[in-house]
């Protein structure tokens, strides 16, 4: 009964001090997700309508590599507080010794590596697929996310910069273009009086219907500008096809890595069992570590 009572009490400073550390370390995380989130969202690559979605799908990472952290400073807390106030004294002469001590400091742990490994295997992945997915989706509908009359914005994989003075995002409408692309050694200048962008599939390039304009390209090494004027045009623009690094392997489910022989896939597993191991030897560790003399009366 007093080894129970004493399990209890000690298994209450644990997760009360985990309680506290976790939520203190997921707020400060949660501003850099944003800032990095909004930073994204600026250069184009996140539209931003999915800024909140966005957000709430990489919390699943977060946590994984935050709760490590947080088990074992809980830990850490906990048993230093009870060596200060001399309490892990009282509980040693009682008869509640280090191995039933570790008993419930074991079972804290299993307890973090299972929700680790929940979220390494299942949860992760699935959030990093769905997060891509909704991209994907709106920029078949939206070929370059955060267009806006009146500001610059980069063009996909590189393609350029583009400026228009009015932009019509239902329609895909727009006024005043200004395109600068740099090439092989060429800076193209391309400006239209009106035009639409044409959505296409994420492996087609974009494409440009433009009224009359006119093009300039500037050939630094040769030294040569060319101007042609037009009544209309398309411009298409390529897409630099995916790495395959970026094809997702984050992206891929865990059963999908175990069938893969190759050595990607297997670092990508070995990072998903990480964290959970890694806070089981962390959890086990940190009661040695809090040792310390009782505190001294003044």
């Amino acid at each position: 009964m007093r080894a129970r009572i004493a399990d209890r009490y000690l298994s209450r400073e644990i997760w009360s001090a985990f309680s506290g550390v976790a939520i203190l370390l997921v707020l400060v995380t949660f501003g850099g997700l944003l800032t990095d989130v909004l930073n994204k969202v600026s250069r184009g690559r996140i539209p931003a309508e999915l800024v909140l979605n966005q957000l709430l799908l990489r919390i699943p990472l977060a946590l994984s590599l935050l709760l490590p952290l947080a088990g074992f400073v809980a830990v850490m807390l906990a048993f230093g507080r009870l060596y200060r106030d001399s309490e892990m004294a009282v509980l040693a002469a009682a008869g509640y010794g280090a191995r039933r001590q570790l008993r419930v400091v074991f079972n804290f742990g299993l307890f973090i590596a299972a929700a680790l490994l929940a979220l390494g295997l299942y949860l992760v992945p699935s959030a990093a697929l769905e997060a891509q997915r909704q991209i994907d989706e709106v920029r078949q509908r939206t070929p370059v996310t955060g267009l806006e009359a009146g500001r610059f914005v980069d063009l996909p994989d590189g393609g350029g910069v583009v400026f228009l003075g009015e932009y019509d995002g239902e329609a895909n409408r727009f006024a005043e273009l200004i395109l600068v692309r740099d090439s092989d050694g060429q800076v193209e200048w391309l400006a239209s009086d009106a035009g639409q962008l044409i959505p296409t599939e994420l492996d087609q390039p974009l494409r440009f219907q433009l009224a009359a304009g006119e093009r300039t390209t500037v050939d630094v090494e040769q030294r040569r500008v060319l101007r042609v004027s037009y009544e209309e045009a398309m411009l298409t623009v390529p897409r630099v096809e995916r790495q395959a690094d970026e094809e997702g392997m984050d992206r891929r489910s865990t059963l999908a890595l175990l069938a893969d022989d190759s050595r990607r896939a297997q670092v990508e597993l070995d990072t998903r069992l990480a964290p959970a191991a890694a806070a089981f030897l962390l959890v086990l560790m940190a009661p040695l570590l809090a040792r310390s003399a009782p505190r001294q009366a003044r």
